[in-house]
């Protein structure tokens, strides 16, 4: 239903020693998020039917809407260059985005929250667009496309929770940091 409070927070470091990410950082204006995960089904077959089936998360894509895209956030998430005094963005062919976690909350039919943390992801650029004025006004919004993966650490790609009223000081402090004490989101 509502889709709110977005976040984001680089990683810094994913190994088998452990996980690090910044602080989350605000992202004002989030309009929708499209996330479409891509996995394979293996399947046995044993005595004429279906036997097991294993499926494999491969990795997701999402698509971010926005209202607006500051050009500073961009070359942060897409890991450009900026002329600290003229604020100019130099966009060069070797640019290496870092990876990333996303995270927000849906509201859901019966008025309680969805929280999601998508854990490791790279955007690329959104691209130049716009157009002239014409006779009736239009709100321009931004589009960002991100591939997201399993983190080498762990495994782990999403965290997922739904609000209820035992969880309430969990779901408080979910945009405090990526990992909570216990390992886990939030």
């Amino acid at each position: 239903m509502g889709f709110e409070n977005l976040h984001y927070a680089k990683l810094t470091k994913d190994d088998s020693t452990g996980i690090t990410y910044e602080a989350p950082k605000a992202f004002p204006g989030a309009i929708s998020l499209n996330e479409e995960v891509q996995s394979e089904t293996a399947k046995l077959y044993a005595d004429n039917r279906l036997w097991e089936s294993m499926e494999i998360y491969n990795e997701s894509t999402i698509e971010l809407v926005v209202a607006d895209l500051p050009a500073d956030v961009v070359a942060e998430l897409c890991g450009h260059s900026v002329d600290a005094t003229t604020g100019k963005i130099t966009y060069n062919a070797n640019d290496n985005p870092p990876h990333f976690c996303i995270m927000g909350e849906f509201l859901k039919g019966d008025g309680t929250k969805r929280y999601f943390k998508l854990l490791k992801g790279k955007f690329s650029d959104a691209g130049l667009e716009g157009e002239t004025k014409n006779e009736s006004p239009e709100f321009k919004t931004f589009t960002l496309n991100a591939t997201f993966m399993p983190r080498q650490h762990d495994n782990n790609y999403k965290y997922v929770v739904d609000e209820s009223s035992t969880n309430s000081a969990y779901v408080a402090k979910w945009y405090d940091s990526v990992e909570d004490a216990a390992g886990g989101g939030g």
